[in-house]
């Protein structure tokens, strides 16, 4: 596992890049068709969730 140390600032702006990234994901998995491409955007916003929540947060997109 990688170690990162932030300060609050930037700890800030990487959740917000990963909040707003993680909308456009949604967006982008809803209008493919291509289910290799589908998977690999999951696979994606899966890897930006854990790493939400290793700084503490959770992304909230409605999906459960």
């Amino acid at each position: 596992m990688l170690h990162c140390d932030l300060t609050l600032e930037e700890k800030e702006v990487l959740l917000e890049v990963i909040n707003d990234y993680n909308s456009e994901l949604g967006l982008e998995i809803a209008d493919t068709d291509r289910k290799a491409l589908r998977d690999r955007l999951k696979a994606q916003r899966d890897v930006l969730r854990k790493i939400a929540v290793s700084l503490g947060h959770t992304i909230d997109d409605g999906k459960v």
